[in-house]
């Protein structure tokens, strides 16, 4: 890890000096000393000035409910840690704004709603932080449009690869036109979850792997990760396919799969719809091979359009074993479930993690200064917080890569391992 040193600002304000005129007379007359004020030690603070932080979240649609664990946990740490709102002995007043991006009709996310957010965002002075987007696509949309602002970002869950390193063409310059980075996220990319999950797969003795991806980014990172890290355990890639936008070469696929033989059926894509079709067309065909797939499947929308076929189904997730929490994790926990009556979920502590380095940032800095709060807040370094230590990288990655695995079992999701990536 590079060494990171936070800048440190002074500001000295110069006092003006003031010449006293003389006036000339026709007899000489000693000329008075000019009067010099003191130079002031400080430059005055104005207290009370406006500290917006804007969430970008989807509040309906397959993600809502993370959404609303992340809102939710915001609200908590604001409450926490600050003094009713009042950070940094009253130079800030803290304000809270919740964006929706998606649209209920769509039934999730939508390009206008996010640039909307973003727009609004960058038009206001008092804007200095956005926890989201959520999802890696909103990110895509947003992440240019707040770059010319510099307006910090941290995302709790938007995990494509190239946010963050150099995947497709023009990842991750296209984001960042400004030349600072301003976009950081608190869940690994999805390179690190295919590798976790290569490694769940040979510890659960596959031996013979189909590896099925959407045609999108978003498959292809956890695909070659999953398939470069099988080749070190041994298992063997008994072929590879993508699910094209309609699935309309599914029945191609799946007879590809039954050709093979395969035991294991990998599914690296963001769209459950197209795994329901795929598990489906594969029991339809009596293919038996187990599958495993990334944290897409871990929605309502993969559970319900399954059904029973999905019994015994296994899915990657960041996270944490709720059993292995830090002091300050098992906290968090306990005063979450007691003011909203449920356990958090990992979004849940990615949120209040999120907004936590934003505030912490702030009563670093205390000056209403976008470009000192981003720099302190990149610069975070051995973290101690709800996720455990930890620190952002230079790309804004964070430096733990935790994952779960998970088994549905009777339509509900239960942890079945703590899955480090390396």
């Amino acid at each position: 890890m590079i060494t990171k040193l936070l800048r440190h600002f002074a500001v000295i304000s110069v006092a003006g000096v003031l010449l006293a005129a003389c006036q000339a007379t026709p007899a000489p007359v000693p000329t008075p000393a000019p009067t010099i004020e003191p130079l002031p030690t400080a430059t005055p603070v104005v207290k009370g000035q406006i500290f917006r932080i804007y969430a970008s979240l989807p509040l309906s649609g397959p993600n809502a409910a993370q959404s609303k664990s992340i809102d939710n946990a915001i609200n908590l740490a604001i409450e926490q840690q600050t003094d009713s709102g009042v950070v940094c002995d009253g130079i800030f007043k803290l304000d809270y704004q919740l964006l929706d991006d998606a649209d209920a009709t769509a039934g999730k996310w939508t390009m206008q709603r996010e640039q909307a957010n973003a727009y609004k965002i960058n038009a206001d002075p008092d804007a200095m932080a956005v926890i989201g987007p959520f999802d890696s696509g909103a990110a895509r949309i947003a992440m240019p449009i707040l770059n010319k602002s510099g307006i910090a970002m941290v995302s709790p869950a938007a995990d494509y690869v190239g946010l963050t390193k150099p995947y497709a063409p023009n990842d991750p310059a296209a984001y960042f036109e400004m030349g600072k980075r301003n976009f950081m996220r608190l869940a690994p990319p999805l390179d690190a979850q295919g590798a976790a999950a290569a490694r769940w797969a040979n510890s659960l003795g596959a031996k013979d792997v189909f590896v099925v991806a959407d045609v999108e980014q978003y498959g292809r990172g956890p695909a070659d990760a999953f398939i470069n890290e099988a080749g070190k355990s041994g298992m063997k890639i008994a072929g590879r396919e993508s699910v094209d936008d309609k699935a309309g070469n599914l029945l191609l696929i799946v007879s590809r799969i039954l050709i093979s033989k395969a035991d294991f059926i990998y599914y690296a894509g963001s769209d459950p719809a197209k795994a329901v079709a795929l598990l489906k067309e594969a029991r339809t065909e009596k293919i038996g091979a187990k599958m495993m797939g990334t944290s897409a499947l871990m929605n309502k929308a993969f559970v319900d359009g399954a059904g029973d076929l999905a019994q015994g189904v296994m899915a990657t997730s960041f996270g944490i074993a709720m059993d292995k929490l830090s002091p300050k994790g098992a906290q968090f926990a306990r005063a979450y479930e007691g003011k909203y009556g449920a356990k958090p979920d990992a979004s849940a502590f990615t949120g209040y993690e999120a907004v936590s380095v934003v505030l912490t940032a702030a009563r670093n800095v205390c000056q209403k200064d976008r470009v000192a709060l981003l720099d302190a807040m990149f610069n975070t370094l051995d973290y101690d917080g709800v996720l455990g230590k930890w620190s952002f990288d230079d790309n804004g990655d964070i430096s733990l890569t935790p994952f779960w695995g998970n088994t549905l079992d009777k339509g509900v999701w239960q942890l079945a391992a703590t899955l480090p990536v390396d």
